[in-house]
């Protein structure tokens, strides 16, 4: 039997205002509100329903919330839980429309109670796609910006402006450390420093106001990877608010090495300008120090002849001559070096020269200096054999100067070695192919870089005054660049040093017939001698006849000229200086060969730039000598002329 209970009719009618009010406020609401039974079904719709899902109000009672809501199956489990437990949920779901399409909703479920039992549900549903679509938008950006952020081709990282913290980072970054340096201190990350630097706490990223101001930049070598990098930090405003710093770290390590290998050729360009210029210094020097060179040997030689044998002036004139020989050999060696001499190539077997030097050097070095060789290739190469001894000769007498406090180790090592495009690289006057690779290695006191970047520089020399003119690897340089090789130095103080000699390798075989030494040869024939120094020409004339000839001589080209047409089959020979006033040497010859196309032509030089024995003979002259004139070299030129065999 049902229970009444009587109010009165005031109380009644307060309460049906009530009952209109609060009707009237859920009508009106935005948001779709939903009164259900326990089992789900709806006993009470507002408005906004037909706002949301396109359904009238009346329409919606009586079906379940499954018609108008795509809920989950842990969304039914919550909806659940709200029923027996008496607890609040709110969730996101998705609300399906009448014609069927659907948006997305956040629902707010509240348990209907009556006293302590629950009698059922209110649902509050508001429409979201507004929020969704921003939250996309503010996705969509923020996957652009880090595509963008991934995609430049730099170090990329924010930092907290006052502890220094790492806040994020691009791909890149990650990629060149190979970790995520979210979290850590930026300028341990990058200068390995235990306290911010200079660069960290520069003042100029922002004023007083903690306004960004500024940029920095900044380059350092990174010591975690070892690359250099170009910093750009510049302090803007973060999302929340405070002020940070945004560092782009630029990886310049390749323009470091473009700037080192610049300052490398450009080293090599002022080396080559320097030898230039030495070698523009000695041809200027070399003619008339020739001239000189050739009056005291020849004078010299001459005495020789004269003298008592074992006599104290005999001994004194060999000495003369020696002194003068040492002299002759300074400016070959300086003409070498600047690679204005001549040079006879013919195929070469290193292997065999550097035993011979070494048993010649053998006699003048301390006992306490070993000396070991490894020749494992006798492969051939296209080479000046006499400055091949020159080479290893000088580079084997500095290795042993640096051990001759306390002894030690000079090794000569022989061998074939292909060189890669990286060594080729480094040394662009070099082809691939085989090389000969001739290293002499010693064990003494080493040499700094200081040294190491000068000793190949014309007169530079470590060695006590007298001891040495700095010549020696100067002249070894210009051997081996003329003979189409390269030179290399490693060395270290204390750990002594290695010259290294690479040169081509040739497939031709070798010559290994030695012509004997004979007497100096004689005749009997007429010589006219040409020469604008009378003491030259005078000393031609007396080396010549004490040799059997005739001799008439001229101070003047053109004297000489003169005499010729006067009588052209007077003679037999004629021998001229190159470098003589108002008509030099060679064209002298060619006006003697228009008069007489048989008369045969000896050219002598100190050092003409114009002329060489190639050129010479191109133009008819049988023979080309270089002063200094000793008499075994022309009394041998002028028999094989005058006997055709030039």
């Amino acid at each position: 039997m049902e229970e009444y209970v009587w109010i009165s009719k005031a109380a009644y009618h307060k309460l049906c205002r009530q009952h209109s009010l609060i009707s009237a406020m859920i009508e009106n609401v935005q948001e779709l509100a939903l009164a259900t039974d326990e089992t789900g079904r709806i006993l009470f719709a507002n408005s906004a329903g037909r706002k949301f899902c396109g359904y009238r109000k009346n329409e919606m009672v009586a079906e379940t919330i499954d018609r108008f809501f795509n809920l989950t199956r842990g969304q039914k489990n919550r909806i659940e839980r709200c029923l027996k437990k008496d607890m609040n949920q709110t969730f996101e779901t998705v609300a399906v429309r009448k014609d069927g399409s659907r948006f997305p909703v956040q629902m707010s479920v509240s348990p209907m109670t009556s006293g302590p039992v629950s009698h059922g549900l209110v649902i509050i549903a508001t429409d979201i796609s507004e929020r969704k679509h921003s939250q996309k938008a503010l996705i969509e950006s923020h996957i652009r910006f880090l595509t963008v952020l991934d995609g430049i081709d730099a170090d990329i990282y924010v930092a907290d402006m006052d502890s220094y913290e790492i806040l994020l980072i691009n791909r890149h970054m990650r990629n060149s450390f190979g970790e995520d340096l979210v979290g850590k201190t930026c300028y341990k990350v990058f200068r390995n420093e235990s306290v911010p630097c200079a660069h960290c706490t520069n003042g100029r990223l922002v004023d007083s106001n903690g306004t960004p101001t500024g940029v920095c930049v900044w380059e350092g070598e990174n010591p975690i990877t070892g690359r250099w990098y170009i910093n750009y930090d510049r302090a803007i405003q973060w999302v929340d608010g405070r002020i940070v710093r945004l560092q782009i770290a630029t990886d310049i390590s390749r323009v470091k090495d473009l700037e080192k290998e610049s300052l490398r050729i450009q080293a090599q360009l002022q080396q080559a300008q320097k030898m230039e210029a030495i070698g523009t210094l000695a041809g200027g020097i070399a003619h008339d120090f020739n001239n000189i060179l050739s009056a005291v040997i020849g004078y010299t030689e001459i005495v020789l002849g004269d003298v008592a044998r074992g006599s104290a002036r005999e001994k004194n004139l060999k000495e003369v001559l020696k002194a003068g020989n040492r002299a002759r050999d300074l400016v070959k060696q300086i003409l070498t070096f600047s690679r204005q001499t001549e040079q006879e190539f013919k195929p070469v077997q290193i292997s065999r020269i550097i035993p011979e030097t070494l048993k010649l050097l053998r006699a003048s070095l301390p006992t306490t200096i070993q000396i070991e060789q490894n020749i494992h290739s006798s492969a051939a190469v296209m080479a000046d054999s006499t400055q091949i001894h020159q080479v290893l000769m000088n580079l084997a007498t500095n290795a042993a100067h640096a051990m001759r406090a306390n002894g030690g180790r000079l090794v000569i090592d022989l061998r074939e070695v292909d060189l890669d495009q990286a060594f080729i690289q480094q040394h662009p006057s070099l082809c691939p192919g085989t090389y000969l690779q001739m290293s002499v290695r010693d064990t003494g006191h080493g040499m700094g870089s200081n040294v190491i970047d000068r000793i190949f520089d014309p007169f530079y020399t470590t060695k006590q005054r007298g001891e040495g003119t700095g010549m020696g690897l100067a002249v070894v340089l210009g051997i081996v660049k003329s003979h189409g090789g390269t030179i290399t130095v490693q060395s270290e103080i204390g750990n002594g040093s290695v010259f290294d000699v690479f040169l081509p390798v040739i497939n031709q075989e070798v010559n290994d017939m030695v012509e004997p030494q004979t007497p100096i040869p004689t005749g009997n024939e007429h010589i006219l001698f040409v020469d604008d120094e009378k003491a030259l020409a005078d000393l031609g004339k007396m080396i010549l006849q004490r040799l059997g000839y005739t001799v008439t001589i001229r101070t003047s080209s053109l004297e000489a000229l003169e005499l010729f047409m006067d009588q052209p089959q007077e003679f037999d020979l004629v021998i001229t200086d190159m470098t003589m006033p108002n008509m030099t040497g060679d064209d002298l010859a060619r006006k003697l060969m228009d008069i007489r196309s048989d008369i045969p032509v000896i050219l002598c030089t100190g050092y003409s730039e114009r002329i060489s024995g190639e050129k010479a003979r191109q133009i008819g002259i049988r023979e080309f000598i270089l002063k200094p004139i000793v008499i075994r070299k022309l009394a041998t030129a002028v028999r094989g002329v005058l006997d055709g065999n030039q």
